[in-house]
């Protein structure tokens, strides 16, 4: 099982502020089990976050430390393809742009009220890079839900509103049936869609098929 999930913002001896996200992933070595585990920094701290921080009078990584530069991380686990993005990452328009037909699927953890903003968001981004959308937020504000890039009618595949526990989706996606329909051109995607045999949207203009077949065959990318 992989785990992706926020952490609690860690505080150095200098005052700098960290917000990570961690990702880890098991595989195998022979007859071991070990796990990668990835920390990456939160890029875009958000407005709210950055008026707490320095209200402290503590210190914002971007801001502070040198040859600081942002980052996304590419994972190629258990022959798929997915990203992960922290809350307000979400909002940057260029960003979202990054894996444009390289990911089976985005993982988006939360911690924002404003869920209609962030709806819209990701309403958008599953059409825009034609990927599954994988969106968690704290169950106090609620809207973590699964996306397709489909119809409106069904493009969600879970949705839970909020509540006061915690909450434990599961959903199924069918990651061999989007690459296959992605690597057609428009007009049997058309054909597909007109047979009723998906419910998916067309693939946006320059959408690069080679990326697609990288993923079926299972290779990696050269970033």
């Amino acid at each position: 099982m992989g785990i992706v999930a926020g952490l609690e913002h860690w505080v150095n001896s200098k005052g700098v502020v960290f917000n990570f996200m961690v990702t880890i992933l098991p595989f195998k070595i022979n007859y071991y089990t070990t796990s990668i585990i990835k920390l990456r920094l939160k890029n875009h701290y958000s407005h709210f976050e950055k008026h707490q921080i320095k209200g402290y009078r503590l210190l914002i990584p971007n801001e502070n430390l040198d040859n600081y530069t942002m980052s996304y991380d590419l994972f190629h686990w258990r022959k798929t393809y997915f990203s992960v993005y922290n809350c307000f990452e979400l909002a940057d328009i260029n960003h979202r742009s990054l894996f444009k037909s390289k990911v089976d699927f985005i993982i988006a953890s939360e911690y924002n009220k404003d869920t209609s903003y962030f709806a819209d968001i990701a309403g958008a981004w599953v059409r825009d890079i034609h990927s599954y959308f994988i969106q968690v937020n704290s169950s106090d504000f609620g809207d973590s839900r699964i996306i397709q890039p489909s119809k409106s009618f069904c493009k969600d595949l879970i949705q839970v509103k909020g509540g006061n526990n915690s909450t434990i989706l599961v959903g199924n996606l069918d990651i061999q049936k989007l690459r296959n329909f992605q690597y057609k051109e428009y007009h049997l995607q058309k054909d597909d869609i007109d047979g009723g045999k998906t419910v998916l949207k067309p693939t946006p203009p320059d959408f690069d098929r080679k990326n697609v077949k990288i993923r079926i065959e299972n290779k990696d990318f050269n970033v």
